[in-house]
């Protein structure tokens, strides 16, 4: 974010300034003395953006000066929650959040491991169950689609618990 002072002169007619529609979620202006005074709040998307402001004679309305306020796009922003996913061995599903101000797609999965993009927001998981006596893991990987951001999430499956069972044997 950022804030800038703007002179004004008038003669003979006092004046106001207003932060047009196109600016009225993210510019800041007030009148002290004969300065504007515009603030812009930081821009938490990649693309810039573009606003106004009028400043307007309170005598005549056919005087007015409109500023274009120009604020560059904000830095590459990435993150996911869990950042590890633990199944039981009977498997399941499970979601992982992604907050990113930017294009994303994800990579990862395997045999036993389901990955898809539902919306913007959301990774779906799915796990079948693990058959075997081992823990497995894997890497989800989320990347920006311009390439400045990755995450990587741990998914493990807890290892299948075996057990044997023999029964009617007279000894």
């Amino acid at each position: 974010s950022d804030y800038q002072k703007i002179a004004v002169t008038a003669r003979h007619t006092d004046w106001t300034v207003e932060v047009l529609e196109d600016g009225r979620d993210w510019i800041t202006a007030g009148k002290i003395n004969n300065m504007v005074n515009v603030s812009v709040k930081e821009n938490p998307n990649k693309d810039p953006r573009k606003g106004s402001i009028q400043i307007s004679a309170t005598e005549d309305a056919a005087l007015y000066h409109i500023i274009y306020v120009t604020q560059e796009g904000g830095s590459t922003k990435l993150s996911v929650s869990p950042e590890n996913v633990s199944f039981s061995a009977s498997g399941g599903e499970q979601n992982i959040q992604v907050t990113c101000n930017t294009g994303w797609s994800e990579r990862g999965g395997n045999d036993w491991l389901t990955v898809e993009k539902l919306n913007p927001k959301t990774i779906a998981l799915s796990a079948k169950k693990n058959e075997s006596s081992e823990k497995l893991e894997t890497t989800i990987t989320v990347s920006t689609d311009d390439g400045e951001g990755t995450k990587n999430v741990k998914v493990s499956i807890a290892a299948s618990e075996h057990t044997l069972t023999v029964s009617g044997l007279d000894a």
